[in-house]
């Protein structure tokens, strides 16, 4: 099976991309769920980890 192609959009200041449900369910979340402080720790340190690759996909 192809992996699917993910990009980052904006919405005014924020950014978003889009969680296949097969990501959602491993993290344990469902649509319109508050995302604990744990979750956001873990995301924000993913991030960092690859911002450089993240920065790249902008400049594409």
């Amino acid at each position: 099976m192809k992996e699917p192609q993910r990009n980052v959009t904006n919405i005014s200041s924020s950014k978003r991309t889009i969680l296949l449900p097969e990501l959602l369910k491993q993290a344990e979340l469902a649509q319109g769920e508050d995302i604990d402080a744990e979750f956001t720790g873990i995301l924000t340190e993913v991030i960092k980890e690859h911002d450089h690759a993240f920065k790249g996909l902008v400049d594409r």
